[in-house]
Order: C-alpha cells, then structure tokens, then sequence
C-alpha cells in the first residue's frame, strides 16, 4: 500500500513544466487580448465606414428628394406655357 510519501512524490511537477504552463498561459492571455484588441479596432473602424455611408446615402436622397420636387414643377411649365 502507498504511503503518503509516494503520493506527494506522485504528486511532484517539476519546476520546468511550471514554467512551460505559465508561459504557455502567459502567451494564451496576451494572443486573446490582442484578438480583442484587433476585433474591437475592425469593429469601430467598420462602424465609422457604415456611418459615412449612411450619411452618403441620407444626402443622395435629399439631393434626389429636391431634383424630383425640381422636376415636378418644371414638368408642366411648358404646357402652361404653351397653352
């Protein structure tokens, strides 16, 4: 039957695979904070795209709003003119 000595001994990690797992660890945490810092950076820089976009869009349709108000007044001009 073991005796607690055998189960520590069992037990024992060397101090190299310590060091293997921290850095191991170490270099996991720093790759998962610069994915998020990378994601977080696309993200905003997309949102500012889609935001200059949508207000491209917002004044293309102002501008198509008053050339269709433009051309409805001046479509029946001639006939009044005419007439």
């Amino acid at each position: 039957m073991p005796g607690l000595k055998d189960v520590l001994k069992a037990l024992e990690v060397d101090n190299t695979e310590i060091a293997v797992v921290q850095e191991t660890s170490t270099s996991a945490t720093m790759t998962t904070n610069a994915t998020r810092w990378n994601v977080e950076n696309y993200s905003e820089a997309l949102l500012e795209k889609i935001e200059k976009a949508v207000e491209l869009l917002e004044s293309r349709s102002d501008q198509m709003q008053k050339f269709i108000e433009y051309r409805s007044q001046t479509e029946f001009l001639p006939m009044v003119i005419n007439n």
